[in-house]
Order: C-alpha cells, then structure tokens, then sequence
C-alpha cells in the first residue's frame, strides 16, 4: 500500500487539515459525508501550547485533563454537550461498548481499565484512542447510528483486535456490513515496519465482512514533520489523539 506525503494526501482531498485554539488536526471527508459521524486526527503541534502539550500527552491524572480535553472536542464537533470515553491501552484485544449505563456524563471524560477499542450507539461520546505508529481504525455505520473506534499496534493485530471489534461490532450493535465503512488513519506503514499492519489489519476487516475500507494513505514514520513515530524518534514522541462521535 502506497505510502504519501500529507501534502499529497491534502491535495487529492484524502483529508482536510484544519486548525482550533492552535491545534493543528485533520478530519476524513470519507467519514465526514456520512450524516451524523464526526471524526479527527491531530497532529504534532508547532509551538509550547499548554493545550496542544496536553492533547499530545496524557500522563497527567485525569482531573488535569478531563475538563480540557472535552471542551476542547465539543468545540471541534460543535457539540457542547460532548463527553470523551477512552481506554487505558494495553496492546490487548479488549473492548468497551459504551452504553447509557457506563457513559461518562456531559462535559465529563471516562477511561476504561485495559480497553484498546470502543464503540457506541450513544450520541454526542467522543470516542478516543492515542496513537505514534499504531493504527487508529474509525468504523461507522451512519444508518444503524453507530461507531467504533480501534487501536491496532504490534500485539493487538497478533491477537486480531479488529477482527474480533468488527465482528462485535456488526453483531452487538445490529449494524450491516453493507452500510459499515472503516477508515484506517495515520499510523506506521508497511515498508517501514517489520510486520505488515496495515495489509493484516485490512485483512482483519475483510473477514469480519466489512468491505468499505478506506486508507489514509499517510505513514507516521514517513510524515515526522507532522506526525509522531515511537519507532522513528525511539519511544520519545507524544501522541496523536484520534476520535470519532456521533452528533
């Protein structure tokens, strides 16, 4: 799979790069046409903004950045009554439905214990995962109102964490393989990685019957101007925030 500068990627109309209180992020027009889907990536962020370092960093506890972090993505999604759930990611194939029993309150944000994927009938729950070379993989099925949200490293696609979120969500949230489209965003790309996790992870999707696969196209490693590699910089890097809710 061919690996491209954002610039090119930006061109073509693959994503759309956008700018609030100085964080830099892309949005998908692939997801953004589907009614009632918001979707987005950020980027690395140029300067020493407090919001972009805490956007980019999340080991502070979580009081310092809740309120931050769920303004910020009601702003973006123009969703005032936002709240984040996200998962404390461990490489596994675990995964959280998010429901109106366990969702975390307006203006509020929720992490699960162990949880590297998430997924939703509920509106207005930005679902949130971290990555710096890991796959974010965005599912959304805009008739059956539903969306899902996978982190995909090494380990995870070992153990077919989209294989296995896929084939739940499909089954647990009632949606229709015909009317379900994934987005794999940016993440490390196959050529500059030992394991082939963007053929393997499409492989994955493939299986569980999803055929609407769209890649973005754009390599961590290759895009270090604007993207944060953990293999490229050494483990020394911050973190893309990738997110998907219903609005």
């Amino acid at each position: 799979m061919r690996h491209e500068p954002l610039e090119a990627v930006l061109d073509r109309g693959g994503v759309v790069l956008r700018e609030l209180d100085g964080v830099r992020y892309l949005t998908y027009p692939a997801l953004d046409e589907l009614p009632g889907v918001r979707a987005l990536t950020t980027l690395r962020q140029p300067g020493d903004s407090a919001l972009a370092a805490i956007l980019e960093r999340w080991d502070r506890p979580i009081e310092n950045v809740a309120g931050t972090v769920v303004q910020w993505l009601g702003r973006a999604f123009e969703a005032p009554e936002a709240s984040v759930a996200s998962g404390r990611q461990v490489h596994a194939d675990h995964f959280v439905v998010v429901s109106p029993e366990n969702a975390p309150a307006p203006g509020e944000l929720r992490r699960f214990d162990e949880i590297d994927a998430l997924m939703t009938h509920k509106p207005h729950v930005a679902l949130v995962v971290l990555t710096a070379d890991c796959l974010p993989i965005f599912i959304a099925d805009a008739e059956a109102r539903a969306v899902c949200l996978v982190h995909a490293g090494k380990a995870g696609t070992g153990k077919q964490i989209t294989l296995q979120v896929a084939q739940a969500f499909l089954g647990e949230l009632c949606t229709d393989p015909r009317n379900t489209a994934a987005l794999i965003g940016p993440s490390i790309g196959d050529g500059c990685y030992p394991q082939r996790l963007w053929e393997e992870n499409t492989a994955q999707l493939r299986a569980a019957g999803i055929e609407q696969i769209i890649h973005s196209g754009l390599c961590t490693r290759c895009n270090l101007d604007a993207m944060h590699s953990y293999r490229a910089e050494k483990g020394c890097t911050g973190r893309m925030l990738s997110t998907i809710m219903l609005v």
